[in-house]
């Protein structure tokens, strides 16, 4: 299944969303360990990270 895009905003919320993620999950132990962010802060970055995305499409 190919993903369609409507507009080119959408297209570059969801790039801005994956690199987002791609940043947060290539450093999650080390922002964890150095005290950037708790588990459970960690968690709620990814989440906002998403219900960024959310909000620029809907």
């Amino acid at each position: 299944m190919i993903a369609m895009f409507d507009t080119d905003e959408e297209l570059k919320a969801r790039e801005e969303l994956l690199e987002n993620l791609r940043t947060l999950f290539r450093y999650e132990s080390t922002l964890i360990a150095d005290g950037w962010y708790s588990e459970a802060e960690f968690q709620q970055a990814v989440i906002d990270a998403i219900n960024e995305y959310l909000d620029k499409v809907s």
